[in-house]
């Protein structure tokens, strides 16, 4: 038996409710014990790498992958909001965001246009189904017997914890999930669902925010009378260890800032990024083969580590291991091989 599937290249076989392009792409090549999938929140342009190019110093295992999903809407919500933070929204609109807690002035005042359009994009169903979309490929096995580690920013963060949510209601759903890490995420910091999907991940559950992100606020509030959001303020959930809280607010000066500033906040929320360096020529193809140099950077014992906490049987975790690297030294001797 086989364990270790690729998630890489990923599709629907059909359309599924709203979904118009659900795609898993790589961001390295390697081979991992625990693969990692990044979900971006929006897009500021389109392009075949332009998902990879927003995750390209995620450095987390040496086996990465995004999701590539709806990058029309995404493109659209990108530009919204790119147009409001450069627009500058006048401060008495800011004000009256962070103040206000009732939905119903939503509908009452004449805001910009592309606040109610970034409202649009997130409040469409579509983003919903992606989440279980996503809950039924990992329940699938797609990515084979490991953990995954899934982290996303904004809209990105939303689609994962649909995912969790779907994936509470399955037997099956335990096992699957190690680290999840959840940045300005429009969710509901309800301490009930927090706890509900807590039960499945096997490490942590990381809530990046900020207090003073009036954009969210307008965005969520658009679409729901909940005032709560784990975007914009700490989850409080007393009886569940796993949650952790980082206040972003020195560093997030906006919302588009979670993208642009992307790399910096996972560093700052401890997750392992490359170095940085000038990249206004970089070539994603080169990106990729730099990735997979550097495999050999990786604690090996520490992959092992997170891969047996996965199982709870010790000799399943071994007989899986011990599958895995047979299959990784074949590849090996195959590549050898071609290459004469």
């Amino acid at each position: 038996m086989v364990y270790l599937f690729r998630l890489s290249g990923y599709k629907m076989k059909k359309r599924v409710g709203a979904i118009e392009e659900f795609v898993i792409q790589p961001i390295s090549e390697g081979r991992s014990l625990h693969c990692v999938l990044a979900i971006s929140g929006w897009i500021e342009d389109q392009g075949e790498h332009v998902f990879q190019q927003q995750w390209r110093h995620l450095w987390m295992s040496r086996e990465q992958y995004v999701l590539r999903y709806e990058s029309n809407y995404l493109v659209e919500l990108g530009r919204a909001i790119d147009y409001l933070m450069s627009c500058a929204v006048s401060f008495a609109v800011q004000h009256t965001l962070l103040e206000t807690a009732f939905a119903g002035l939503v509908t009452a005042v004449a805001w910009p246009v592309a606040l109610l359009s970034a409202s649009s994009v997130i409040d469409n169903p579509w983003n919903v189904c992606v989440g279980e979309q996503l809950a039924e490929v990992l329940l699938s096995r797609a990515h084979g017997s490991r953990p995954i580690t899934l982290i996303g920013f904004s809209l990105g963060a939303r689609v994962i914890f649909h995912c969790l949510m779907a994936m509470t209601k399955r037997s099956t759903c335990f096992g699957i999930i190690h680290d999840v890490v959840l940045l300005g995420a429009p969710v509901s910091a309800s301490p009930i669902q927090w706890q509900q999907i807590s039960q499945i991940v096997g490490g942590r559950i990381i809530n990046g925010y900020c207090n003073s992100d009036w954009l969210l606020r307008f965005i969520y509030r658009a679409m729901s009378v909940q005032f709560t959001i784990a975007g914009t303020g700490p989850v409080t959930c007393k009886m569940e260890k796993k949650i952790v809280n980082f206040n972003l607010s020195h560093l997030i000066k906006g919302h588009l800032d979670y993208s642009r500033k992307l790399t910096e906040i996972l560093e700052v929320v401890g997750v392992r990024v490359r170095p940085r360096r000038d990249e206004s020529m970089l070539n994603m193809d080169k990106v990729a083969r730099e990735l997979n140099i550097g495999n050999s950077d990786f604690d090996v014992a520490e992959e092992e580590k997170i891969f047996s906490n996965s199982f709870k049987n010790g000799k399943e975790a071994q007989c899986v291991l011990n599958e895995t690297r047979q299959m990784e030294s074949e590849e090996e001797k195959s590549d050898v091989l071609n290459d004469l």
